[in-house]
């Protein structure tokens, strides 16, 4: 009775012994995922680096809606994380994890989690994904070897609508409201946008090149300031694929002296930062349709 009595005491004191250590270890786990994060957008390559395995077998694998991309190898890694360095005071973030599942065999462990990232400084909002972490443990130390993420935040969604909407919306005020500032913090502003139109008189134009655009555009307003048009859209059809959206619909422009303008408007945006931005402008003017 008595050896029962001292056996079953001893798988009672392993097994909490056993659970100690997992749940430190899984803590510890936590604490370098955390750790990786919060360092690389404090712009600590240092830090940063002491959480990853050195290796010419680590991982990033990012999967968003429609695309992937792989980055292979530590050399790689590092060369790609040489981007935070034009930011030496650092990049704000809030970041919030849930829904944790680790597992722990040896010197071998793998963390799966969700999370909501939120960088002020870039318009990033609750950024939702879902992340995986394989870790190795040497000398003591957890670090990351396979890094991977799985865009989880859906783009088509009445809220996400109503936003790229209200973008449409506010390109078109600015421009008749000849606002430089305003207008261009809706467009992507890069070496591909493209403005292409129809004129009244059969002809067309087209600009490609935010270079060219944004010098167009704020001539254009200076010459002739403000317009007192009254701003119609209407019949909106949505195309949206992951962080991509083709949009159509229906413009009208009502002036001082009941002028109807019409217009078939399409606009391509991208999901930038926490934003959608137009990268190009399509608008097919109906010159038939001018009248009071």
């Amino acid at each position: 009775m008595k050896n029962n009595i001292l056996l079953l005491s001893f798988l009672l004191f392993a097994g909490l012994h056993a659970g100690a250590q997992t749940n430190a270890e899984e803590a510890a786990v936590k604490a370098v995922i955390a750790r990786e994060t919060e360092s690389y957008f404090a712009a600590n390559l240092e830090q940063w680096s002491a959480t990853r395995t050195h290796t010419e077998n680590s991982l990033n694998i990012g999967h968003e809606s429609g695309s992937a991309g792989i980055t292979r190898g530590w050399k790689q890694e590092l060369a790609d994380a040489a981007w935070v360095k034009e930011f030496p005071d650092g990049i704000k973030i809030s970041v919030e994890r849930t829904n944790w599942n680790i597992r722990v065999s040896g010197n071998v462990a793998w963390a799966t989690y969700d999370q909501a990232l939120s960088i002020p400084q870039f318009g990033v909002k609750n950024r939702r994904t879902t992340e995986i972490r394989c870790l190795e443990k040497t000398g003591g130390q957890w670090t990351i070897t396979v890094l991977t993420y799985t865009a989880t935040q859906k783009f088509d969604t009445p809220e996400e609508l109503e936003a790229i909407k209200k973008v449409l919306r506010d390109e078109t005020q600015a421009y008749l409201d000849a606002d430089t500032a305003k207008w261009s913090a809706q467009h992507l502003q890069d070496e591909n946008e493209t403005l292409v139109w129809n004129n009244a008189d059969g002809t067309f134009g087209y600009t490609v090149g935010w270079a060219s655009i944004s010098v167009d555009m704020a001539t254009d307003f200076s010459k002739r300031g403000k317009y007192t048009d009254k701003l119609s859209i209407d019949n909106f059809k949505f195309t949206v694929r992951g962080n991509l959206a083709f949009v159509m619909y229906d413009q009208m422009l009502t002036a001082s002296d009941g002028k109807i303008s019409k217009s078939r408007e399409h606009r391509v945006l991208v999901w930038q930062n926490g934003q959608w931005k137009i990268q190009a402008v399509m608008a097919y003017l109906n010159p038939e349709a001018g009248k009071k």
